[in-house]
């Protein structure tokens, strides 16, 4: 039974990250209740059922809050901020580029009332200007308050906010949508 299962998670997991057949997979394990966790020679992913694969990507994410912020960090050893979305991205095979002037060029734009969970979030840097400086991945559900994951500071590390609070919504730019 237990290998029956394994195998319907399996292809359940391949059907939800669309990607090819898993043949590079380290290590499967099967916690209880109903989380399945894939290392293979990519980035570590878990996909938790009845999920789709934006949820994992939240759920994911969530597991790093708190951790340090380390500029040009891209591991859990220390993330900032584009190293954080690659990073959690990556952990679902979506090739995401490691710097957000890269990232805004792909996806599709989303309208600011239109931001949900998994979109990533555009900012102008603390000091002003029209480059990108900031970016973090939205958490809400449609139509909800826009809340978002980043890597922020040196103080906070990774961590919740809202663009309705402090400088975030003179800083926002636009929002990208990949999934």
């Amino acid at each position: 039974m237990l290998h029956t299962t394994v195998a319907m998670l399996l292809a359940v997991f391949s059907f939800a990250v669309g990607e090819k057949p898993m043949d590079g997979i380290r290590e499967l394990t099967v916690y209880r209740p109903h989380t399945l966790e894939i290392s293979t020679n990519a980035t570590p992913c878990v996909l938790f059922e009845n999920e789709t694969r934006v949820d994992s990507l939240i759920s994911y994410a969530h597991k790093f809050l708190g951790y340090k912020y380390v500029h040009g960090g891209t591991t859990p050893r220390g993330f900032d901020c584009s190293g954080f979305v690659y990073y959690v991205y990556n952990s679902l095979e979506f090739s995401m580029p490691r710097v957000s002037s890269e990232m805004v060029k792909l996806g599709h734009e989303i309208e600011k009332d239109e931001i949900a969970k998994g979109d990533v979030i555009f900012f102008k840097p603390t000091g002003g200007g029209k480059r990108i400086g900031h970016v973090g991945i939205a958490i809400n559900e449609p139509g909800e308050p826009v809340k978002f994951i980043h890597a922020s500071t040196y103080k906070t590390g990774v961590k919740l906010s809202s663009l309705d609070e402090g400088k975030y919504p003179q800083r926002y730019i636009t929002a990208r949508r990949y999934l």
